[in-house]
């Protein structure tokens, strides 16, 4: 086997490495356990030492930082010319655990996720499921509540149901995401796999932060202004606890997202 096949097979071992690191620094353990164990496999087979394969590295492109408009269109979901409170705080909760940040622009519900390519395809694709789950779920919601308020108690105003059952459904996925990505973190550094040759493996932590802090420099970058927050609802309590109750068993789902 000549030199440079064997500087090929040492690349992508990194890369898999690499790939195993990442989903398990988000909380992907399954995912991380395959490439993991595909890693090892053709190191074993090859007979690769560890330099070689930290020396495939080094001259590594590091994934750039883009911004990608979402599709609406794409994933089933209808585009208006206003901005939409629930989905935009849905998508920040979603970016973080994604190593992603998102920005809204006036006069549309459309995000933008910026992150590396993957992680926005990832970001995208879970925020896009949990929107229409949480249209979907709302909407039977309102309808069951407002049949179950008519039989018992005739006509009742329940306009303000469904807007509180959309803000407690992203509070309680929005708690979701941020606990299955620090308890990632934590089982990561508590248990790190690999020690690369001639140094030392950076904790999951640090990784994440590091990809964090690479978004928000591009961010910085872009010179964009704030904008506004989003009010004028009125709360209703039996529609934030209806909406809890479903933020906190429906399924989150992606490529290399947090699942639960």
């Amino acid at each position: 086997m000549g030199d440079t096949k064997r500087q090929r097979l040492a690349a992508t071992v990194a890369k898999l490495r690499a790939h195993a690191a990442s989903a398990e620094a988000i909380g992907s353990e399954e995912e991380a356990a395959t490439f993991a164990e595909h890693a090892a496999a053709m190191t074993i087979e090859h007979a690769l030492s560890d330099a070689e394969i930290a020396a495939s590295t080094q001259d590594a492109e590091v994934e750039p930082i883009v911004k990608v408009r979402v599709d609406l269109s794409a994933h089933g979901i209808r585009e208006a010319n206003k901005r939409c409170a629930w989905t935009q705080r849905l998508a920040r909760s979603v970016a973080r655990a994604n190593l992603c940040r998102t920005l809204v622009r006036s006069g549309t519900n459309t995000p933008w996720f910026v992150g590396t390519a993957s992680d926005i395809e990832t970001s995208t694709l879970v925020w896009a499921h949990l929107v229409r789950t949480g249209e979907r779920l709302s909407r039977r919601a309102y309808r069951d509540h407002r049949a179950s308020e008519l039989e018992t108690a005739g006509w009742v105003d329940t306009r303000d149901y469904r807007s509180s059952w959309l803000n407690g459904y992203c509070a309680r996925l929005g708690a979701r995401l941020a606990t299955a990505q620090d308890d990632a973190i934590a089982r990561a550094d508590a248990a790190p796999r690999r020690t690369p040759a001639g140094g030392s493996t950076p904790t999951a932590l640090m990784v994440v932060s590091g990809a964090l802090e690479r978004v928000e420099q591009h961010i910085e970058g872009l010179g964009l202004r704030s904008l506004p927050g989003i009010g004028g609802h009125t709360y209703s309590k039996a529609g934030y606890r209806d909406g809890q109750k479903a933020g906190a068993s429906v399924g989150m789902t992606g490529r290399r997202g947090i699942g639960a």
